[in-house]
């Protein structure tokens, strides 16, 4: 096998030496021009850092320097100081001059003396007693011409005469001349000042810094030297940008700065070469590290080439050693055959698999551990598909180390090297024998499967027959509620409609109201129950008649009217754009706008309650209403919204106190618009008021339809009484009291009523008399309400009489019952007296 580059390598080695001597002579001379160009870069920073560094330090002295002036100025300018001055000239008071002169210099920190000035240039008083009465000529050596400053004013330089009580060597005056005969006065100041900043940024420079102040005529003050900043004699200054000194050869550099406000300035000049020689000693580390680096470069390339020969076996036996731990680090039993089909190689697992040494594995020694049943077939797969140069896989039981044997698949496959030669066979095996073991018991589970099903379904038939019975139990215990609940209610609700024919006093009719009141709040809750457990039963059935959804919001409207108007809430309609060929179920329409609208004014103290109808969508075949209940009340938290619709829920569970309610009334409605293919929910801003809505999707009838006509059931009662007098009625009721209202009712429209305790009696006097109707009451003893119905319907002249049911239970199937056994129609209890009597007349009128 060949390695890619061993023809570079052998021209590489043939001149080893010239071509180091090349390589070494191309990173020299990048190195060099590499290190000068830096060296070059470096000084040109350093020069430009010191620059802003003379030029921030100058740019302080002038601001410091002009700040002294204006203090200066802020003192000679004062009214007061001349005002005085010239009154103690007046008085010739030269001691209370010198004093107020001393007491104004004293203001000033850095004041030297305070001088006035006579027209000649003559001291008329100082601050100082001892300098008093002399010619400021004799009394300063001029460094310029300041005699035009007497009697004119301006800022200049001068030196005092050495006298201990001006220890200064140079000074600044600043002269100001006062209103009068021409005297002047002079302020004389330190440049000492100067020395504080000086001290801390001057020495950065270097030693041969120096610091300057000049005036318009090249005169200079003190100069301030780096070297401790020692002060040097004033004298006359020539400025340079940059020069070289004739003696020391070193060159300098200098920057200057105007002092606001006069014909000041501050230069300060520096040597450059001092500074940058500070920077030979990093120059010259960069070039030792840059020449540490090319030797290093030199001898790792000088290694590499003497190590590649070494370095290319190296790889081979980490390639062999790597491939070799990848063969033995996992689970599979590895072997590799050559071109004569015998086995060169077991990994270790194989090995240790078969507890067997690699010499008695080699050739074909491994087919001595191939189970007898197993080895023609295993041999035959191997020599075919290796003649056909094809991969295989085969399943075979090896013998183990243990004695055993266990299955093995052994998956071959030809190899070849990058040349396309075929070089043997290479396999991998895998212990099967758990999914041998696992698929014999699937096969064991599958012929097990038809006994397995036939007990699910079994199981599956008794858990449905618990449900049933379960589903019958609570059927009939909720049936049995409504029975035993609606016929004492039945009694309360008729006693309550027959009292109130009576004489009664104001307080007997409020109490009365209540009663009833009560009874109505209590078979809310019956309903309620009932359709909730109809709905979740799949028992709720809706009718499909055509309806007047106006008719439908009147009718709500008007029966809310009477107590939106009580608690003077505006109770108004709207309704937009609806078509009138509608079918639906106008009760359970009626019962959720209800249900909405009377939460509504429940929970509004103030505002008004609108009831509003749209139509949202529409086909030929459907239309899509959406019913909203507007109010403006007390509204409901954003959190509370999501299970507001649940079962047995409020907004707030302690307003049950206060409001009342079962919390059934909007879980019921949700329930019915599901049924009508729409649904519900609510919009809320606490304070604000609400919107409730619900969608329902009702069929479209004929063109020509039209809401079937109701029947007045105020007037019902008064009909009975005119058209209908003297009709027998047989009254079939178990419950003495309900039997008593009932008959109290029908007498009261003029009806001939006979009575009957249970349906065995009913059916003996059906047989002896003959009636136009029949009241007969489902559930009683010795015989029930659908048994005597179907026997009284095979007496003579009773097939066409109305029979109608009287019962407390109220869920379909009690309706079905009935009309099987061969009733007219259903009324349940407790019996509303309007229902009864308009019942009354549309069975009569027949």
């Amino acid at each position: 096998m060949s390695f890619p580059g061993v023809s570079r390598f052998a021209a590489l080695k043939a001149t080893p030496i010239k071509v180091l001597l090349l390589y070494s002579l191309i990173i020299l001379v990048l190195v060099i021009g590499g290190v000068m160009k830096f060296v070059d870069e470096r000084r040109q920073e350093v020069v430009a850092k010191l620059n802003q560094e003379a030029a921030a330090i100058a740019r302080s002295q002038a601001l410091l320097l002009g700040d002294h002036l204006a203090q200066a100025e802020g003192i000679l300018t004062q009214l007061e100081l001349q005002l005085n001055v010239k009154r103690l000239l007046q008085d010739h008071a030269d001691l209370s001059t010198r004093d107020l002169l001393r007491n104004y210099r004293n203001l000033f920190p850095y004041a030297i003396d305070l001088l006035l000035l006579d027209r000649a240039g003559r001291v008329m008083a100082t601050s100082n007693s001892m300098l008093s009465n002399l010619d400021i000529a004799e009394y300063c050596a001029p460094l310029g011409k300041q005699q035009k400053f007497i009697g004119s004013g301006g800022v200049f330089f001068y030196k005092p005469e050495p006298i201990s009580q001006c220890p200064a060597t140079v000074a600044i005056v600043y002269a100001r001349p006062l209103k009068s005969n021409g005297e002047t006065l002079w302020l004389l100041l330190s440049p000492d000042s100067f020395e504080r900043v000086l001290n801390q940024n001057l020495s950065n420079l270097g030693a041969w810094a120096n610091f300057h102040v000049v005036d318009a005529e090249q005169n200079s003050l003190q100069t301030f030297h780096g070297d401790k900043n020692q002060g040097l004699p004033a004298g006359h200054f020539v400025m340079h940008d940059s020069w070289i000194d004739p003696q020391s050869g070193i060159r300098y550099a200098s920057v200057e700065m105007p002092v606001k406000g006069t014909d000041l300035k501050v230069h300060i000049d520096y040597s450059i070469d001092e500074v940058l020689d500070r920077y030979w000693w990093q120059d010259a580390k960069f070039a030792i590290l840059l020449a540490l680096i090319f030797l290093l470069a030199w001898g790792v390339f000088s290694w590499f080439v003497i190590r590649m020969v070494s370095r290319y076996q190296d790889s081979l036996e980490d390639s062999e050693q790597h491939f070799r731990t990848i063969a033995n680090g996992g689970t599979a039993l590895i072997w590799t055959s050559d071109t004569d089909k015998l086995c060169k190689y077991f990994n270790e697992p194989w090995l240790r698999f078969t507890g067997r040494t690699l010499e008695q594995e080699y050739g074909n020694g491994w087919a001595e551990g191939v189970h007898p049943d197993d080895l023609k077939r295993c041999l035959d797969i191997y020599v075919s598909h290796f003649d056909r140069r094809e991969p295989f896989s085969m399943e075979y039981r090896l013998r183990h180390a243990d004695g055993s044997y266990r299955w093995l698949r052994d998956d071959g496959t030809p190899r070849y090297d990058r040349h396309g030669v075929f070089l043997g066979f290479i396999g991998f095996c895998y212990d099967i024998t758990e999914h041998k073991h696992a698929r014999e018991e699937l096969e064991q589970y599958r012929d097990r499967l038809e006994e397995l099903v036939e007990q699910r379904t079994r199981e599956l038939a008794i858990a449905t027959e618990v449900a049933q019975t379960a589903s019958i139990a609570k059927g009939s215990f909720l049936a049995n509620m409504s029975h035993e609940i609606r016929t004492p209610l039945n009694a309360i609700t008729g006693m309550v409609h027959l009292l109130r024919k009576s004489s009664l006093t104001p307080e007997q009719l409020d109490r009365l109201n209540k009663l009833e009141t009560a009874s109505h709040h209590l078979l809310d809750i019956i309903n309620a129950v009932l359709d909730l457990s109809k709905i979740e039963a799949g028992k709720f059935s809706l009718e499909e008649v055509p309806l007047r959804v106006e008719a439908i919001i009147g009718n709500v409207i008007s029966m809310l009217h009477e107590r939106a108007r009580s608690k003077d809430l505006k109770l108004v309609s709207e309704v937009h754009s609806i078509p009138r060929n509608l079918l639906g179920d106008e009760t359970r329409l009626q019962q959720a706008l209800l249900n909405f609208a009377t939460n509504a004014i429940k929970f509004t103290t103030s505002g008004g309650v609108t009831l509003r109808t749209a139509l949202v969508e529409e086909d030929e075949e459907t239309a899509l209403l959406r019913f909203e209940v507007i109010d403006t009340g007390m509204g409901i938290a954003p959190e509370v919204l999501p299970r507001l619709f649940s079962t047995f829920e409020q907004a707030d569970n302690s307003m049950t106190r206060k409001f009342g309610g079962t919390g059934l009334g909007l879980a019921i409605t949700r329930k019915i618009a599901m049924l009508m293919g729409g649904d519900a929910g609510a919009q809320s801003t606490l304070g604000a008021g609400s919107c409730f809505w619900f969608t329902a999707r009702l069929r479209k009838g004929p063109s020509d339809s039209s809401a079937q006509s109701q029947v007045n059931k105020e007037a019902a009662e008064a009909t009975l009484r005119r058209d209908f007098a003297g009709r027998r009625i047989l009254l079939v009721e178990d419950e003495p009291i309900n039997r008593e209202i009932t008959m109290e009712l029908l007498g009261g429209v003029n009806m001939v009523v006979d009575d009957a305790e249970d349906g065995l009696e009913a059916v003996e006097l059906a047989t002896s008399n003959h009636y136009d109707l029949i009241l007969m009451d489902v559930q009683m003893p010795k015989m029930d309400g659908l048994e005597a119905s179907r026997r009284i319907r095979q007496l003579a002249g009773y097939t066409q009489v109305p029979i109608l049911a009287t019962t407390a239970n109220a869920f379909a199937e009690d309706r079905s019952r009935c009309l099987a056994a061969g009733m007219n129609d259903f009324i349940a209890k407790p019996i509303n007296p309007d229902d009864l009597f308009a019942m009354l007349l549309k069975c009569l009128a027949k």
